[in-house]
């Protein structure tokens, strides 16, 4: 199961949608989460012929925006819903777009090591200029196995993390840590059980100038925070 979270960049939510029905393997669900305006805008009806695809709105107010981070709060009310059914599973922002061979890389390993139950593979980091115009900022990776003593906060983004659903662990929806809510997750769930690297690309994840959770330091090197 994928989970794609989305605001209001639909310039960009399409290219991410498309990443994922554009996989090497087709044993994947996409349950996209969206704010609401897409959604009431008819942004989504073009998939309405593919079963693979369900799209869910969060019903979220100002009143609960004030109240929780609301990306780890949409995240978590897609498995209250019951709608997750992968045996892995990941997450993508609209900003971002996997790698075709991405979740087949995740699965292979998944069968082939009934052991480990998380994974964390590399990601090329861009900005986006409102023109539309992408700089190439570096990649985003570590060749560690990530647990307690060696965090993935601030290295790896959440895009390129994947995990068996037994290990899942919800993402924190306290707004103190909205903006590292994917590094408090990640970490959770390395904490449970060792996050292996995988020597494969996970995809793209893209500064905008409306992206909430990356940005592009004054020196031009990406980080994520």
């Amino acid at each position: 199961t994928v989970i794609l979270t989305a605001a209001h960049q639909q310039d960009l939510v399409h290219e991410a949608i498309a990443s994922v029905r554009g996989q090497t393997t087709d044993r994947w669900q996409l349950v996209i989460m969206d704010a609401g305006p897409l959604a009431a805008g008819g942004a989504y009806d073009r998939y309405a012929g593919d079963a693979r695809v369900q799209v869910l709105t969060t019903g979220e107010t100002p009143a609960l925006r004030q109240r929780v981070g609301i990306q780890g709060w949409a995240i978590n009310e897609v498995w209250r819903r019951g709608r997750v059914r992968g045996d892995v599973v990941c997450c993508l922002c609209d900003d971002d777009a996997l790698a075709a061979g991405w979740l087949e890389a995740v699965l292979r390993r998944a069968a082939a090591r009934p052991a480990e139950s998380a994974w964390h593979g590399r990601a090329e980091l861009r900005s986006r200029d409102e023109g539309g115009q992408e700089q190439v900022l570096g990649v985003l990776g570590s060749s560690a196995v990530a647990g307690p003593a060696m965090p993935l906060r601030g290295k790896v983004d959440g895009m390129q993390f994947a995990c068996r659903r037994q290990a899942w662990v919800d993402w924190p929806e306290d707004r103190t840590v909205a903006r590292e809510a994917d590094g408090h997750w990640m970490d959770s769930v390395a904490a449970r059980t060792p996050a292996h690297p995988l020597d494969a690309l996970a995809g793209v994840h893209r500064h905008t100038p409306t992206s909430t959770f990356t940005r592009a330091t004054a020196a031009g090197v990406g980080r994520v925070v």
